[in-house]
């Protein structure tokens, strides 16, 4: 199975021009990666850098790679070929019995753009930045030029304004207490970044805002990236601010936020299929031989017994009728949840927040306090519980001479957003003393690389996936034989799956229940 055709484009000044590999042409992509995300969840993802080779017949663009620097670049993906165009009278009888269904769209390729087309799928869009190199390979009359850009969001990084002056008993201070009016003006920002909150990450700050913010001493000036992590943070669904890629924009790069800490729900639908629900959308289970993983290893988890949240606590100054605003902190634990023997030495893992959380002004405090509540502190638990007790499988890559890379594309993003859920693989007999198998539940890519190669006509993808364990809804009951009810199939028509896999099951419902 060949994946689709990688499209680089880039702008140096005079307009998009097209790398792409064609045979004759001065230059063409030769591969490519991105890297992306974080591998752990202790920390916040930084922009997505790309790494691409092209491959230079002439030199002239080896000679004038200095002024590649601050060059766009966009890269798109090849439409999948329609059944249309295979509608010609007569050419099913001049195709080849012997070709295969995979080696069938090889035979009309995929047409080729000449600029970005917003039609398309986008896998990245950033400058070149400074570095790489030119080498002419050897018994060649051709050279390789190896360069380097990153995500629009760099911009956010270098970004250290003033933020709107305040007044009053905030005289001294900038940047809005007013959690709305702050996401506000950080959207306004971005926006003219040309990297503007997606409309969902925009719905869901909304929602869960602190009661209000800290604003920032006029001889403090955070950066732009420091201000939209610090925003919501003190959710328990844990944000991590990320850079992706929305089709249909004219500039398609968008800020959104993954939630590593909302929870998952393993899902057996009516006719005996798999599916994980997480944040209103469903996808289904991962077949073991899809995806390559290490022979042999599993990461241990690293046990984490509490989280602390640092915020800041408000003070009053009569004297100079102004409030101050200091490091505060709270603290979440397992609440029992992680057994004993893993809680014995203590370890925080700890998060950067803006909010305000204790008041100790004397009442003269009135824009509100941040104040966990039971179900807060339960969610930061079930976080703790899935991060100290699951095996982690290391290694893990999808490839799209495995995996279809159209009917699965969002498993070949630098940012999928969607959880994967795996059942009969290799570590199946891992079993957990809960008779849950060590790998259970679901997993959300939160970073990794993905690279790109054409060689001989062939276009693969892959992605090689940091998986963070997303946490089951502590509240849940176990399942009881009296809830496979729902279930319509016979029992020969379940995936095939281990007594312990089936523990993993959260609800047996149907598709419109889970997105409801």
């Amino acid at each position: 199975m060949s994946g689709r055709l990688a499209l680089l484009y880039l702008d140096r000044g005079n307009g998009w021009e097209c790398l792409t590999p064609h045979e004759n042409d001065q230059a063409a992509l030769e591969s490519l990666s991105i890297d992306w995300g974080v591998d752990s969840i202790r920390d916040q993802p930084d922009a997505p850098v790309l790494r691409f080779t092209i491959r230079d017949r002439t030199g002239d663009l080896a000679g004038d790679v200095l002024y590649l620097a601050g060059a766009k670049v966009w890269l798109q993906k090849t439409d999948a070929v329609p059944w249309q165009r295979f509608d010609i009278s007569g050419q099913w009888r001049q195709v080849d019995s012997s070709v295969s269904w995979d080696e069938l769209a090889d035979l009309k390729p995929p047409a080729i753009p000449s600029v970005p087309d917003s039609g398309l799928e986008t896998i990245f869009y950033g400058r070149v930045t400074v570095g790489g190199e030119v080498t002419q390979r050897k018994g060649r009359n051709d050279w390789l030029v190896s360069l380097y850009a990153s995500g629009m969001s760099v911009l956010a990084h270098r970004q250290a304004a003033q933020g709107p002056e305040q007044s009053g008993a905030l005289t001294g201070y900038h940047w809005p207490v007013s959690p709305s009016a702050r996401l506000d003006v950080l959207q306004s920002r971005l926006a003219a970044l040309n990297i503007p909150f997606a409309d969902t990450a925009l719905a869901w700050l909304r929602r869960h805002l602190p009661p209000a913010l800290a604003p920032y001493g006029d001889d403090s000036h955070p950066d732009l990236i420091t201000l939209v992590r610090n925003l919501a943070s003190n959710s328990a669904d844990w944000p991590l601010v990320y850079e992706a890629c929305e089709q249909g924009r004219g500039v398609p790069g968008v800020m959104t936020v993954g939630l590593p800490g909302s929870p998952a729900y393993v899902a057996m639908l009516p006719d005996g299929t798999l599916a994980t629900s997480w944040q209103g959308h469903v996808t289904g289970s991962v077949r073991a031989e899809l995806v390559m993983v290490d022979d042999t290893t599993l990461a241990l988890p690293d046990p984490v017994t509490q989280v602390t949240l640092k915020g800041k606590r408000v003070t009053w100054d009569a004297e100079k009728q102004s409030y101050g605003f200091e490091d505060s902190e709270l603290t979440f634990t397992d609440r029992g949840l992680v057994p004993d023997n893993l809680t014995e030495s203590q370890k925080s893992v700890s998060v950067e927040s803006d909010a305000v959380i204790r008041d100790d002004s004397g009442n003269h405090w009135t824009a509100g306090v941040y104040l966990p509540s039971d179900s807060d502190r339960l969610r930061r638990a079930a976080v703790i519980l899935a991060n100290s007790t699951r095996l982690q499988p290391r290694s893990l890559k999808v490839e799209s001479r495995k995996v279809d890379d159209v009917e699965h594309s969002t498993q070949f993003h630098p940012w999928s957003g969607l959880p994967l859920t795996f059942i009969h693989n290799r570590y199946t007999p891992l079993v957990a003393r809960d008779g849950t198998p060590a790998t259970a539940g679901a997993w959300l890519p939160i970073g990794g690389t993905l690279t790109y190669r054409h060689r001989n006509g062939e276009a693969v993808w892959s992605n090689e996936l940091d998986l963070h364990p997303l946490p089951r809804d502590p509240t849940l009951a176990p399942l009881r034989w009296i809830d496979l009810k729902p279930l319509t199939c016979k029992w020969e028509r379940l995936p095939a799956m281990t007594w312990a896999e089936l523990a993993q099951i959260d609800v047996i419902t149907n598709e419109q229940e889970l997105t409801a």
